[in-house]
């Protein structure tokens, strides 16, 4: 073989790896997003106004229960986000953790296609999680999966 053809070979090798490599590569940067997400709604959350979303939220609750969720219309009405979040722009309301998983992501109000790549989502139409032991949470894979089913 020529030179060309070694550096012909040295490329497509060079080329394999990085394609096995990829999703290991690709799921760190998740995870390092997340860790992002989750540090910088820690440093807000001290100056942010709890108190009337928690109200905000339990007035929801309580109306979704009273009207048998009525605004449940479609399969996108999942995906809407029902509050006006004034000091919530990303729509990121805290952050689940799971000890026992090792897991810890954002947590974001309404499963839009968005913030299912971001972390995981509360489904728009279910209780919103005050408190108390039951929620619609939902996740998408192509943003955390892999640290999921690696956890479990």
């Amino acid at each position: 073989m020529n030179k060309w053809g070694y550096r012909l070979v040295i490329c497509l090798c060079m080329l394999g790896i990085g394609i096995q490599l990829y999703p290991f590569v690709k799921q760190y940067a998740a995870r390092q997003a997340m860790q992002a997400e989750i540090a910088s709604f820690n440093e807000k959350k001290d100056s942010l106004q709890t108190d009337a979303l928690y109200e905000e939220m339990k007035v929801y609750n309580e109306t979704i229960y009273k009207q048998k969720q009525s605004g449940l219309v479609d399969a996108f009405s999942y995906s809407k986000n029902p509050f006006t979040f004034t000091q919530f722009k990303d729509h990121r309301i805290g952050y689940v953790k799971i000890d026992k998983l090792g897991l810890k992501v954002p947590l974001y109000m309404g499963a839009s296609y968005e913030n299912l790549n971001k972390g995981v989502a509360v489904l728009s139409q279910t209780s919103a999680p005050i408190g108390g032991r039951e929620y619609e949470l939902c996740h998408s894979r192509a943003s955390w999966g892999n640290q999921w089913r690696t956890a479990v």
